[in-house]
């Protein structure tokens, strides 16, 4: 989704500073989120996840919430269900 792709590098932020704590981190988060007739996010949470890392966790959340999507078509809500893979460059 363009919307997500937007907030792309903060996420990777978000990757690359919890790394510097735990530099084996990885794994699947998926968030929870309904878009709401506007297009603002009114709710999201982790919905499963294979991190358990709640500073990563927290700071997915929090950039997910700041984004706006394009209004529903046909107005209501959407409910959102995105994964996202983290793994460490290894060389």
């Amino acid at each position: 989704n363009l919307a997500v792709k937007k907030y792309e590098k903060e996420y990777e932020k978000c990757y690359k500073t919890t790394l510097l704590q735990d530099p084996e981190l990885e794994g699947r988060l998926v968030i929870n989120f309904i878009i709401s007739a506007e297009g603002k996010i009114t709710s999201a949470k982790v919905l499963r996840t294979t991190i358990d890392n709640t500073t990563l966790e927290s700071c997915i959340v929090g950039i997910t919430k700041k984004i706006e999507f394009p209004k529903p078509k046909g107005g209501g809500i959407v409910i959102v269900n995105y994964p996202f893979v983290f793994r460490p460059v290894r060389k």
